[in-house]
């Protein structure tokens, strides 16, 4: 292995282990270097930033096309690498994310220098920044959709984590339920593309986006245009909650309220460059796909309609910072598609850097509200109350109205249906019983899948909070 893909493999996974190494001393931090404590994080993404930019320069001035490919596991049936590649298409996304964890360790440095927090609440920060930054690395990194997914929905995970070991622990926990119960809603929904677009390719998970693209393309050929547009749906589902995107702009309301700016910034940066790579990678295999782009559109003017009307009776930094997020992706979104040219994402990376720095500068001066609001009139959080409606009130709504679990009713309707379904079938084969194109099963099974989706929303999202 020559000695930029040794550089790479040490770049990528020196924040893990810089974890693991804070974790493993949590009991006696007092023994551990002051200076590596304080400037670890530094010195780490410096490193990493440093190797990453040197792998662009090699990519634009030479014929290299890829320089690191990593394979940690292979299996036959079916055929599936959790392999690694980084390229002239994956290395800017690195350098972006090596730089965000620099100025978010910079920053974090100067803000505990100030308000002197314990030396265990410094530690929770220093560990999970870097395992955060390592998941994003191996997403950006990974060679094929599986891949990707695994490492997308481990950031859900470390987001998670992130919030609940928190600098600020006063009543955040409804509010971290709350936003990862939407995170893992768009996880579902990108498991659930996979699994139909590898319903095609069955025997080989190794899904690469070209692969994702021939698979779109066959589909188109055979007139599938049911299946396609579930696929669009899907993705669609899938990047409006990292974007924050009308309906889920709640996400980012429910991230901002579950804690301190410090903890926004981290997953803000994580959010944003985790589903700029996946819409980049995957959004030109559907622009074939008839009203994907009218729907895009659409998604982002109700967005920014809505961002821009209820930001006028906020005053809370954190949720003001919130809408403008939302505001910058649905730009972004509309924009890219519309004219297909990249100098939207750099924009975009360059206004969230310093949306980045903004923040970083507010939560040091410990800056949380507005001194009023543009329209000083207290809408009582119509927005945040909106979400908390839908995907809370609702679902528990539903779950008291259909629990009927202990008087067995699911039970006998389930047994009515089933037999209903025999003396069908029975009439059909052997009896007078005539219909055409099995019209009556079919509207049986859709209300019977109907009663089976509503119980599984309601087992996800019913129930008490944790509060």
């Amino acid at each position: 292995m020559d000695l930029i893909s040794c550089l790479n493999i040490i770049a990528i996974v020196c924040p893990l282990f810089y974890c693991v190494f804070l974790l493993c001393f949590k009991v006696c931090l007092i023994n551990i270097n002051k200076r590596l404590l304080n400037d670890g994080l530094i010195y780490l993404f410096l490193f990493s930033s440093a190797v990453f930019i040197f792998d662009y320069f090699i990519f634009k001035y030479t014929q290299i096309e890829a320089n690191t490919a990593l394979t940690f596991a292979s299996f036959d049936k079916p055929a599936f690498n959790l392999d690694f590649l980084i390229s002239s298409k994956n290395i800017p996304y690195l350098i972006y994310a090596s730089l965000c964890s620099l100025v978010l360790s910079a920053g974090s440095k100067i803000y505990f220098k100030k308000y002197k927090h314990f030396i265990f609440t410094r530690q929770r920060y220093s560990s999970l920044l870097p395992f955060l930054t390592f998941i994003l690395y191996l997403f950006i990194a990974g060679n094929n959709l599986f891949t990707m997914f695994i490492f997308w929905t481990l950031t859900s995970v470390g987001i998670y984590l992130f919030g609940f070991w928190d600098l600020a622990k006063n009543n955040i926990n409804a509010n971290i339920s709350r936003s990862t119960k939407i995170s893992f809603m768009g996880n579902f929904a990108l498991l659930a593309f996979i699994a139909l677009i590898c319903k095609y390719n069955i025997n080989n998970l190794n899904l690469d986006v070209n692969s994702v693209g021939e698979i779109l393309t066959y589909l188109a050929s055979i007139n599938a245009n049911i299946i396609l547009g579930v696929l669009a749906l899907l993705f669609i589902f899938v990047f409006a909650v990292r974007f924050y995107l009308f309906p889920f702009a709640s996400y980012v309301s429910f991230l901002s309220n579950s804690s301190n700016l410090i903890y926004l910034t981290s997953v803000s940066f994580i959010n944003s460059i985790s589903g700029v790579y996946l819409f980049k990678s995957l959004i030109w295999d559907f622009k074939n796909i008839s009203c994907f782009d009218n729907a895009i559109y659409l998604i982002s003017l109700i967005t920014i309609l809505t961002s821009l009307f209820f930001i006028l009776f906020e005053k809370n930094i954190k949720i003001i910072f919130g809408y403008i997020y939302s505001i910058i992706n649905s730009l972004l979104a509309g924009f890219y598609i519309y004219f297909g040219n990249g100098i939207f994402i750099k924009l975009y990376f360059v206004i969230n850097l310093i949306l980045l720095l903004c923040l970083m500068a507010l939560f040091y001066f410990d800056k949380t509200e507005l001194s009023q609001r543009i329209i000083n009139k207290n809408t009582g959080f119509f927005l945040y109350s909106i979400y908390i409606y839908c995907f809370e009130k609702l679902p528990n709504f539903l779950f008291s109205i259909l629990n009927f679990t202990d008087k067995k009713i699911i039970q006998n309707i389930t047994n009515i249906i089933v037999g209903l379904l025999e003396y069908i079938i029975f009439e059909a084969s052997f009896g007078n019983f005539k219909f055409s194109n099995f019209s009556i099963i079919r509207n049986i099974l859709l209300i019977f899948s109907l009663i089976v989706v509503i119980a599984l929303l309601i087992a996800l999202f019913g129930g008490v909070n944790a509060g």
